[in-house]
């Protein structure tokens, strides 16, 4: 038996590809252009590709780099969107569902974005924007004489996923 083998092969590396960059996906307007010179240079000579045959081909060529162009553009819009609806969400009292499906609320004090979803960050858990069920926004009001109402009126302000919300002002004065 031949270990040698055995061994080369267990050491030789795999290169991984992106699932998004297969097919199709994978072209690029260079490749295209490549096998379309390819196909040019070995064409029978006695019934060669007509000139509307290489139109069709161009055109099918420039479609696709449109598609793949407008699906990597609209990716970063809603990456975007997602970061600035969790950007939106720091500082304030979070509850949602984790990616396991634990509930965990807490002050949000981060936004990650990972593998194209954004993620709050409380305390050293994790959940997903799109996993936020409520979340509780505190105002700090202004006093009428211009000062910061650190120690005075606070307001909270509550919304759910199903789109109620409920408002509620305390006074900070102490009895």
């Amino acid at each position: 038996m031949d270990t040698d083998a055995i061994l080369n092969a267990a050491n030789t590396s795999v290169n991984i590809v992106d699932s998004d960059r297969t097919g199709f996906a994978a072209l690029t307007s260079e490749d295209f252009m490549t096998l379309l010179l390819t196909q040019l240079q070995n064409q029978d000579p006695t019934e060669p590709t007509s000139n509307e045959e290489l139109l069709n081909q161009l055109s099918s060529m420039q479609s696709l780099a449109s598609s793949i162009e407008l699906s990597d553009t609209l990716e970063g819009i809603v990456s975007n969107q997602q970061l600035t609806d969790g950007a939106n969400f720091l500082g304030s009292l979070v509850t949602g569902d984790t990616d396991d499906g634990v509930q965990v609320s807490g002050v949000a004090d981060r936004v990650v974005m990972r593998e194209g979803t954004a993620y709050l960050g409380i305390g050293l858990q994790e959940v997903p924007v799109r996993n936020v069920t409520e979340v509780n926004y505190l105002f700090l009001t202004e006093q009428t004489d211009g000062t910061d109402a650190g120690s005075g009126e606070s307001e909270t302000d509550s919304t759910t996923t199903d789109g109620s919300e409920t408002d509620s002002s305390t006074d900070g004065e102490s009895a």
